[in-house]
């Protein structure tokens, strides 16, 4: 299954599979693409959805506040093994 669609989609996927993982994409809106932060945030959550179908494990780490909607948290996308 493809789990990215789209150039923005297949950029944050890069990212949360990196070793450091991605920050909130939305927290990194800058400019026009603000005024589509619901459509950026559904599209988003429909790869999440997506990738965890595909068998993928996505992990959320929160910030030094507890807050998973900023851009100190990080998603980090691996393959899932079964191992816990």
């Amino acid at each position: 299954m493809k789990v990215a669609r789209g150039y923005w989609q297949r950029w944050v996927w890069e990212q949360m599979q990196s070793a450091d993982g991605c920050p909130h994409p939305i927290a990194n809106l800058r400019g026009a693409a603000k005024n589509w932060n619901g459509r950026y945030c559904e599209s988003f959550r429909n790869m999440i959805a997506r990738a965890v179908k595909d068998g993928w494990c996505v992990n959320i780490l929160p910030g030094p506040r507890g807050g998973t909607t900023t851009e100190h948290a990080r998603y980090i996308a691996r393959e899932d093994t079964g191992d816990v």
